[in-house]
């Protein structure tokens, strides 16, 4: 018998993610980006930092990582956000984050 896995389940509070789309649309309003990691996977503590996958065919310049860290950094949010870049994958690692991810931009 055969069984597709459960759907990944996104483990943020609603004024969390209110917060974390507020600034990618701010910075990165064209760019998809993912959740990935504990808090897809039903792993996440309440002190769990926020993994999120940029889906940009090309790096992100080092001037908009720098200013979504400070934003992220100066927010609301209890924990750290954790930017990770497609480019920077290899097939593989994308291939086994990309069964549990959930995109939360743009929307």
């Amino acid at each position: 018998m055969n069984q597709n896995p459960e759907p990944p389940v996104l483990d943020l509070k609603p004024h969390e993610l209110v917060i974390v789309r507020a600034i990618l649309q701010k910075l990165i309003p064209e760019i998809p980006v993912f959740v990935v990691g504990s808090r897809v996977r039903g792993f996440a503590k309440h002190y769990s930092d926020l993994d999120l996958l940029i889906d940009n065919p090309e790096e992100l310049p080092l001037r908009h990582l720098c200013d979504l860290q400070d934003e992220f950094g100066e927010s609301d949010l209890p924990w750290k956000v954790d930017l990770v870049q497609m480019p920077l994958l290899s097939d593989e690692y994308y291939k086994t984050m990309s069964k549990r991810m959930v995109q939360i931009h743009p929307v």
